[in-house]
């Protein structure tokens, strides 16, 4: 976490996706702190491995997107409201993704399928938004979610 700290205070980012952090919800919030200047969002796998965490600056408005996360989808959704945007953008919506090696052929279809509808449920809600999708993919095919977001 020292490490953590440091690289934040140094390169000052915005954001900051973190997979596999294999936490539990006996690890709380305050022991995964990088300081005051960043709000934690988590999503813990309940099995050893995997799990998500990013990081959004405390000057940046932001709230999860609950109803847009499945049970046994290490998916996390972040509504994000920067007081400045490039003109076309009212907000930012952020997926972090873990989606583990060596998965059968069927849950990377689920899973692209699952990120699309997503997005198309985010641009109805959202026409406007930006759209970030971050994450560890591992060997995943990322054409065919692409080829859908042009």
């Amino acid at each position: 976490m020292d490490e953590l700290s440091s690289v934040a205070e140094i390169n000052d980012p915005d954001l900051r996706c973190i997979s596999e952090t294999w936490l539990d919800p006996s690890i709380y919030d305050g022991v995964i702190s990088i300081g005051s200047n960043y709000t934690p969002y988590r999503k813990d796998r309940g099995t050893p491995g995997g799990g998500l965490i990013t990081y959004v600056k405390t000057v940046i408005p932001s709230s999860r997107l609950f109803d847009m996360e499945e049970e046994g989808k290490e998916a996390l959704w972040l509504l994000l409201k920067p007081q400045r945007l490039l003109r076309p953008f009212s907000c930012i919506v952020m997926v972090a993704v873990y989606y583990p090696a060596g998965q059968a052929a069927i849950n990377e279809i689920t899973m692209i399928d699952y990120l699309i509808n997503g997005i198309d449920f985010i641009l109805q809600n959202y026409p406007s938004a930006g759209i970030i999708i971050a994450g560890d993919f591992h060997k995943m095919k990322l054409g065919t979610l692409c080829n859908c977001l042009i």
